[in-house]
């Protein structure tokens, strides 16, 4: 005849034949795992002493972890249906590996292997890849990718099964999760090897980690597929552009002023940005880096003779994040409203990356660009000049662009002592003596009497205004001041 308890817990011992047992959690344990079930028992742990333990939880009828005890000693009731039957059932206590919580994760090192186990590990308290946060189990490691690295990183993950150290390998799969805090936020990882949800005997390959990232790497198996495991990550830059980073530009250097300097690149490997917002979308394709400086006098950049599609992004040196000037480039252009200093040019093209080139020059207006400006002439006296890098007249002359031709300034006074009207013989001849490229098209003269651009009536008896470039241009002059304006290529006056 068996006894009935005085209390019940949570298993209503109170009406059922009882028996106990008492079980030692270990320091470091964190409670008492349960499976293989037989006879049905129905399992309740207690603390404290009889004749008045006090309950731990529910009542266990089923393959389960308690995972919220103290090291300690725990009396285990176990009762099943009355008049009583045999049973039998599994125990262990659960020691979690030292790197179970997030906080406790394990450094790892650049291509250092790195044994493991999820035995015993507790769930982690954000799923991923499908592992629920109740029965679970996963350690964490943490890799940092050293900040001095001067491109983008791509890291290799590796996990491969091992008996190392519980004896017991890993022998279904194992499931990655890569987060940037313990607080279970994603990283937001570009995997372009492997799955990080089937990682057991695979290498899965994290692109574009910039330098200076933590990343931490949670390693997790399904209930009843926990085991030992080994994890290796290796950094790889092989391949990726020498400019990949804002940081470490590759510089554009300029031999004179309104020359074309040929840039050849590539994006193939390179990684997009991490900032948002930039004209060319540069955080959704490959890109690379160039610095550029605008000397003393400079207005802008030239740019053109493109090949391979680049889109080009003007932007100041600050990298994080850089502020743009004017929008996406994707055509020949001059861009003629910056200052002097130092810029950065981001190139990106498609989104696998590609080859690329484009010329780019230094936009520095001649001394004479700006009518305020205007250089003096004398009588019969020959001025060497050039329209190269000159910024367009706000007032058409001659049909000619307001936005993209190129206009420099001269005058000349007639002597106030003449005493008769003078008639001024215009000779515009094409040389090399300014930058080395003579005006081999046409040069086009403007007659004003002010800058305000006030078109001066001139009686034009032999040539034109409009086809000057290696002519003789008679102008009849009736009074005596002038303001001359002309575009394009290099001349002598």
């Amino acid at each position: 005849m068996h006894v009935l308890r005085v209390f019940a817990g949570a298993c209503n011992l109170d009406n059922f034949p009882t028996v106990w047992y008492s079980a030692t959690v270990p320091a470091g344990g964190v409670g008492f795992g349960f499976s293989a079930f037989t006879g049905s028992p129905s399992i309740n742990i207690f603390s404290g002493a009889c004749p008045t333990p006090a309950s731990q939880g529910s009542c266990i009828t089923a393959a389960t972890d308690v995972t919220n005890l103290t090291p300690g000693t725990y009396l285990i009731a176990v009762r099943n249906t009355d008049p009583g039957a045999s049973f039998g059932f599994d125990i262990k206590t659960i020691v979690p590996p030292a790197n179970d919580l997030c906080a406790s994760a394990t450094t790892l090192s650049d291509n250092v292997l790195s044994n493991g186990t999820t035995a015993c590990a507790t769930p982690f308290s954000t799923s991923y890849c499908g592992l629920n946060t109740t029965n679970s189990h996963t350690v964490f490691y943490r890799y940092t990718v050293p900040a001095a690295n001067t491109t983008n990183t791509n890291l290799e993950i590796t996990i491969l099964p091992s008996t190392a150290t519980t004896g017991t390998a890993a022998s279904n799969d194992i499931n990655l999760g890569l987060f940037t805090d313990c607080a279970g936020t994603v990283y937001a990882a570009t995997v372009s090897g492997g799955s990080l949800c089937t990682a057991l005997g695979n290498t899965i390959t994290v692109e574009c980690v910039a330098p200076g990232t933590v990343i931490t790497i949670a390693v997790g198996s399904a209930n009843g597929d926990e085991g030992d495991f080994s994890i290796n990550v290796n950094e790889t830059n092989t391949g990726i552009p020498v400019n990949d980073l804002c940081t470490s530009p590759t510089p554009i250097n300029f031999t004179s002023n309104c020359d074309d300097v040929t840039v050849a690149g590539t994006t193939i490997n390179a990684c997009p940005e991490i900032f948002t917002g930039s004209p060319c979308g540069l955080e959704n394709f490959p890109t690379v880096w160039y610095t550029v400086t605008l000397p003393p006098g400079g207005v802008g950049f030239g740019f053109s003779n493109f090949s391979g599609g680049p889109n080009i992004n003007i932007l100041n040196t600050a990298c994080a994040p850089p502020t743009s000037f004017g929008a996406c480039i994707t055509a020949p252009v001059d861009i003629t409203n910056l200052s002097p200093g130092t810029y950065h040019i981001a190139v990106r093209s498609t989104a696998a990356g590609t080859a690329f080139g484009f010329n780019i020059k230094t936009i520095v207006p001649p001394a004479n660009n700006l009518c305020s400006n205007a250089v003096t002439l004398s009588d019969n006296a020959a001025v060497n000049g050039t329209t190269s890098c000159a910024i367009p007249f706000t007032t058409s002359f001659c049909s000619l662009s307001t936005t993209t031709s190129h206009t420099v300034f001269y005058r000349y006074t007639v002597p106030a002592s003449n005493t008769t009207n003078t008639n001024l013989e215009f000779t515009i001849t094409p040389n090399s003596a300014t930058t080395g490229t003579a005006a081999a098209n046409d040069i086009n003269i403007g007659l004003f009497t002010d800058c305000a651009s006030t078109v001066f009536p001139a009686t034009v008896t032999t040539g034109s205004l409009c086809t000057a470039l290696g002519n003789n241009v008679k102008n009849r002059m009736c009074s005596s001041r002038y303001r001359i304006i002309y575009s394009c290529g290099i001349f002598q006056w």
